[in-house]
């Protein structure tokens, strides 16, 4: 396990929190909330506890379609990101082991 310490600007350590959550290889444990009364140019302190994966990991995506089938994709470095609440976007990269 890590700990890092990220220190800054809210509007700049937000969205390097984000782009840490979505790594694949970086599976975020725990970290401290941020004081959402701050204004954006206060500087804030946040720390994280992490694993890191440092191997390429698969995993895979699971849909259902509305009649019930289900969907698995395995995807290597997979990508999440919520674009508002509750429409996700996700990307990664296929394989075929036959090709």
């Amino acid at each position: 396990m890590l700990k890092v310490q990220v220190e800054g600007q809210m509007e700049k350590v937000q969205p390097f929190l984000s782009d840490l959550k979505q790594r694949s290889q970086v599976e975020l444990l725990e970290n401290q909330p941020m004081d959402k009364g701050k204004s954006q140019c206060a500087d804030v302190k946040v720390t994280c506890y992490i694993h890191h994966h440092s191997r390429r990991s698969v995993k895979t995506l699971q849909l259902e379609t509305e009649n019930g089938q289900v969907i698995r994709l395995p995807l290597m470095d997979l990508i999440e990101a919520e674009v508002q609440d509750g429409v996700k976007i996700f990307a990664g990269r296929s394989f075929d082991i036959f090709g």
